[in-house]
């Protein structure tokens, strides 16, 4: 579980604002950033999980482009079909899902390390993806993290995906939602979401894939 948390904390390390840093950077500076800030606050996320929650909010919300990924998920027929509430609710769950998700890997975070790797991007180019390890406390194969980016003018860089131990998140989350999506209906999976049962943790075959490493 310990390595899992990990992956968790880094799905959606925040960003600045800063459009003339690269993506490459701004994961380097602001894991290290949120890292030192837990280590700091630990005891007190532990006791108030209201401050934890509030501080993932604040990571994660202005830096993340949940439409984009809320589309990506869902599908372009789905998301074409839905209406205009339906498509605000379920961005809305996602949200919070990711919110409840990175709130309790925080809490479960010892320490582990992280190794960034040299960045390459073509000039100009408005997509990139940064390249990471997660160094296992207990020994094992590293673990991979691979962010996808975005650019545009006025918002800055944008986490779209995140691709751990060679599998995507947005993939994983849209096969698992259109499963459910056919047997339950958007509206279901929407209300499912809002009662708390979106997702585990991390996705199974992520967990499984990383456990035997």
């Amino acid at each position: 579980m310990k390595i899992l948390s990990l992956m968790v904390l880094l799905l959606f390390v925040p960003v600045t604002s800063q459009a003339e840093t690269g993506p490459d950077q701004l994961v380097r500076e602001n894991t290290q950033k949120i890292l030192g800030l837990l280590k700091k606050n630990k005891k007190v996320y532990d006791k108030d999980h209201e401050k934890l929650f509030k501080m993932v909010n604040e990571v994660i919300l202005p830096h993340t482009d949940f439409v984009v990924m809320s589309k990506w998920i869902l599908g372009r027929t789905v998301w074409n079909k839905a209406s205009e509430d339906q498509r605000q609710r379920f961005v809305k769950e996602f949200q919070n899902l990711m919110v409840r998700t990175y709130a309790v890997a925080l809490l479960k975070y010892t320490n582990e390390k992280v190794i960034f790797y040299p960045f390459t991007a073509k000039e100009g180019s408005r997509r990139a993806t940064v390249k990471t390890e997660v160094k296992q406390s207990g020994g094992g194969d590293n673990v991979p993290v691979i962010y996808s980016f975005y650019y545009k003018k006025g918002n800055g860089w944008k986490i779209i995906d995140v691709k751990i131990a060679g599998i995507s998140m947005v993939t994983n989350y849209r096969i698992e939602y259109d499963v459910r999506i056919k047997r339950i209906g958007l509206d279901g999976l929407i209300k499912s979401m809002a009662s708390g049962k979106g997702a585990a943790i991390m996705p199974k075959n992520i967990a499984k894939k990383i456990n035997k490493k």
